[in-house]
């Protein structure tokens, strides 16, 4: 989730999953099959939001921290979707941090997603984020990637009504930011501005083709 001082999600927190969770859930199991497949122990999700992504790859086994700055969005991580625990107790962890600044070591998980926030901040901010999400994957981990593309079927540009609706919702900020993100491409303009060494795939398209998940490499040059 956007990340900042004070917590835009207050209200949003106790819907979110009720809302979104039909459209997005989809997106959130094609994640856990990645990780699955690519023999992930250690993962993190960057603006795990409710945490309903990290709950998910922690019941197939793969231990995973969720990072989010809401308070409000963590306090419901805390609570496991539908409140079915996962077996053997072992649970995601959840911190409180700035995804644009990590407090964590470099090259301690194999595998990290972010998933429909790059676009909720200004540019500058997502690149900070998209820096530090490549710096705590091993080198041989996978990166994810999920966020709003342009619409190339009549279905998506009808969907995508819905898409606008939410980001309006969301605020005049909010707004202004994802107007900024689409305006430069999207979700494959920022992967080919940012990182095109990194050997971008599409693999998941979601939001009825309005949005995509993307995966790459951890990038042999990684930003310092």
């Amino acid at each position: 989730m956007e990340h900042h001082t004070s917590d835009p999600y207050a209200r949003m927190a106790p819907i979110y999953d009720l809302v979104t969770a039909p459209f997005l859930d989809p997106m959130r199991r094609a994640v856990c099959r990645l990780a699955q497949a690519a023999g992930a122990r250690r993962a993190v999700d960057l603006c795990c939001g409710t945490g309903r992504q990290a709950w998910m790859l922690a019941a197939r086994g793969v231990e995973t921290l969720g990072v989010d700055l809401s308070p409000s969005m963590l306090a419901r991580a805390d609570r496991p979707p539908g409140g079915r625990m996962v077996p053997g107790g072992a649970g995601p962890r959840f911190a409180r941090m700035d995804a644009t600044s990590l407090e964590l070591p470099e090259a301690s998980f194999d595998f990290a997603v972010v998933a429909l926030s790059l676009h909720e901040m200004p540019w500058d901010e997502a690149v900070r984020l998209f820096s530090e999400m490549r710096r705590v994957v091993r080198p041989g981990g996978l990166v994810t990637v999920a966020d709003y593309v342009p619409p190339g079927t009549a279905l998506a540009r009808a969907a995508r009504l819905g898409v606008l609706a939410a980001e309006w919702s969301a605020g005049a900020r909010h707004l202004g930011n994802y107007r900024q993100f689409m305006a430069r491409g999207g979700l494959p303009g920022f992967l080919d501005a940012e990182c095109r060494e990194c050997g971008v795939r599409l693999v998941h398209r979601f939001l009825f083709g309005n949005a995509a998940l993307a995966i790459m490499d951890r990038a042999a040059s990684v930003p310092a």
